[in-house]
């Protein structure tokens, strides 16, 4: 009896050794939570002031700096922030726990980089706004130089604009190349990563590299297509391909035969009108603010730029949507798309602040895309924009080319911010020659001073391409379940409710999963494309 007693009083320290100290192991869980909560408060207040910021800057019509914000933040976002996390993430078993600690990580991640470089990057806004180029319709802001052009009729004055200011253009792309290059640096050598793409792979929540394959795969599959229909927009408009440089392609695309049914003063009763049939009272949300914006009608035929914009402040209680009442499809498709991409954030019933923020926006560009693409629809087309079937058969055909011009451009940028992400030293010739070989068109100086314009912002292309390729998928599903006419289906809103509540909670593959498939196919999108192109041909002959 008494060695068993000697055995158990020597074993019960043993036991406590191996297994730990469940009081202690508690209270060392609760105080990492502690800690934690304390600064997901302090970043909740940062968030919202980043947003305010933006959100002003754009109404004040002036560039997004950042540095100031940053410095009253001098004590957040570093190292210690992620170790804290990464304690905590030690102790946590709870699945959705460790989701929202791994969303909050990733923007701390993010945020460190930014911090750091955030006086190069305001100094890189600065001089974008500083460009100006002198045409003879005024002054465009480099920004907005593609709405000037797609409006220029002669193409030797195209080409000149667009290849004026060189050495401002050369001087931003060596301050983009900087950036970059202090932004990996970072990456690297402070926060231990083992390449540029890594990171960018975590910010994107997708595998850069399978994509890289998804991006080629899809170019290689829609070259012939694309060749055809830029072949015949050339012969239609007898214009030789050896001319064509990369202005043209925004002024043939965007004809005015077409683009002045878009009528401004329709704008408004027809966004409103739309989103009610669907069951969506847009106008009577106490959280989303609309503002429509008139111009004087005397300034109408001006090229004035569009400055429709969405922003959200917090999420779900403050958005705003300014939309700018100018003529034009373009003016039409960004009014619908930045109040489809609103709704989410609008509509979210997510508690946790991590899931209303984090994740990125995968699913409001998605939506974007879903209502800014209502005009790809014929019967929406007759009933809201065009008096007949030769405007919209002459419109699809157009629309489907740019499409897929849009969309090629976007893996153009992809492939070349992928080639050269392990070395800045890339010939820019070479880099610049994909954009002849994927777009079609002959290279100026001007391309190669643009080379690298998104390269700051970790492949949000590829982002932008999912979104694009989900959306096709989805409304493959929309049509099946509400038919041809599911823009004026009052039903629909419930399956799309179903979404906006969730906010930003699903990944890629639960999103493609809820919406009925297990992989991305980007073959959706081409079909639309194409649908696009019979659909015309099919009203031409009636």
């Amino acid at each position: 009896m008494k060695n068993k007693i000697l055995t158990t009083i020597f074993l019960i320290p043993i036991i406590f050794i191996f297994l730990g100290c469940p009081g202690s192991k508690r209270d060392e869980l609760e105080f990492y939570r502690s800690q934690v909560n304390s600064l997901r408060n302090v970043i909740s207040n940062f968030v919202v002031e980043y947003n305010q910021l933006k959100y002003e800057s754009y109404l004040q019509n002036k560039p997004f700096l950042i540095s100031d914000l940053y410095k009253r933040y001098k004590t957040t976002f570093s190292q210690k922030d992620i170790d804290l996390i990464n304690n905590l993430l030690k102790l946590e078993q709870r699945p959705e726990r460790i989701d929202r600690l791994e969303r909050l990580k990733v923007f701390i991640y993010e945020k460190i980089v930014e911090k750091s470089t955030s006086q190069l990057y305001d100094q890189i806004e600065n001089l974008k706004s500083n460009i100006s180029f002198a045409t003879r319709k005024g002054n465009f802001k480099l920004e907005n130089l593609n709405e000037y052009l797609s409006n220029e009729p002669n193409n030797r004055i195209r080409r000149n604009v667009y290849n004026s200011n060189l050495r401002e253009l050369e001087n931003l792309q060596k301050l983009q190349i900087k950036l970059f290059e202090e932004r990996k640096k970072i990456i690297l050598d402070s926060l231990h990563f083992g390449s540029y793409l890594q990171f960018a792979s975590m910010i994107r929540q997708e595998n850069l590299d399978e994509f890289y394959s998804i991006v080629n795969d899809f170019v290689s599959s829609t070259n012939d297509f694309y060749f055809q229909q830029l072949y015949e927009l050339l012969r239609t408009l007898r214009y030789s391909q050896d001319n064509l440089v990369a202005p043209d392609i925004n002024y043939f695309t965007k004809d005015q035969r077409f683009e002045k049914y878009f009528k401004a003063d329709g704008l408004k009763n027809i966004l409103l009108s739309t989103f009610h049939n669907l069951g969506f009272k847009i106008d009577s949300l106490q959280n989303l603010q609309i503002q429509f914006e008139q111009l004087d009608k005397t300034k109408r035929k001006d090229i004035i730029p569009n400055r429709t914009a969405g922003f959200t402040i917090r999420i779900p209680e403050q958005s705003y949507l300014n939309i700018h009442l100018t003529n034009g499809c373009e003016s039409y498709s960004k009014a619908f798309g930045e109040c489809g991409k609103l709704l989410p954030e609008v509509f979210t019933t997510e508690e946790f602040f991590e899931i209303r923020y984090f994740g990125g926006d995968l699913i409001p560009l998605t939506f974007k895309n879903l209502f800014a693409n209502v005009f790809d629809d014929e019967k929406y087309l007759a009933g809201n924009i065009f008096n007949s079937s030769k405007l919209i058969s002459g419109y699809l055909k157009q629309r489907s080319f740019k499409k897929l011009f849009n969309v090629r451009k976007l893996c153009a940028d992809f492939i070349v911010e992928y080639l050269m992400i392990d070395s800045s030293q890339t010939n820019l010739d070479s880099l610049a020659q994909i954009y002849s070989s994927i777009l079609g068109y002959n290279l100026t100086s001007g391309d190669k001073a643009r080379l690298f314009s998104s390269l700051n912002d970790y492949f949000l292309e590829a982002e932008q391409l999912n979104a694009i390729f989900i959306e096709a998928m989805m409304k493959t599903r929309i049509r099946e379940k509400f038919g041809d006419e599911w823009f004026k289906n009052g039903g629909l809103k419930d399956y799309l409710m179903n979404y906006f509540t969730k906010g930003r909670k699903w990944t890629k593959d639960k999103f493609l999963v809820e919406i009925g498939y297990y992989n991305l196919d980007p073959r959706f999108f081409f079909n639309e494309v194409i649908s696009l192109k019979e659909k015309s041909k099919n009203l031409r002959l009636r």
